[in-house]
């Protein structure tokens, strides 16, 4: 039964990275990221020991704006929990992506993917 699981387990996790999409990866270089700071207060119900309470949370966004040479594409990163940083990347360096509707699927330095939010795009003026 053991030898059972076993191989069960080893053929899940050798059959995952066969089961992830391929994408269609793009270069471009990272024009910029800004981090814009900000909060949202919530109300947390009362209990049998406490009253309601009112909380405030983080609620940071990150925009990097990547141009592939042809179109220029603003993406946002979300940063609601505690841990969360921003990616590992530097500005003005070649960027791995893919864009699938309105979502970005971006490398950082250390080959991570990431998913991101398509904000806007426009053509690229030469």
């Amino acid at each position: 039964m053991r030898r059972l699981v076993f191989a069960l387990l080893f053929l899940v996790v050798c059959s995952t990275p066969l089961l992830a999409k391929d994408r269609a990866w793009t270069t471009g270089t990272l024009v910029n990221a800004d981090t814009e700071r900000d909060s949202r207060t919530i109300g947390i119900p009362p209990t049998l020991v406490t009253g309601p309470k009112i909380e405030t949370l983080r609620n940071d966004v990150t925009f990097y704006t990547i141009d592939d040479g042809k179109t220029i594409w603003v993406v946002s990163r979300h940063m609601t929990k505690k841990d969360d940083k921003p990616l590992s990347l530097t500005v003005d360096t070649p960027v791995k992506f893919a864009i699938e509707k309105k979502t970005c699927y971006l490398l950082d330095e250390k080959g991570e993917e990431h998913k991101l939010t398509v904000e806007r795009k426009r053509p690229k003026i030469n």
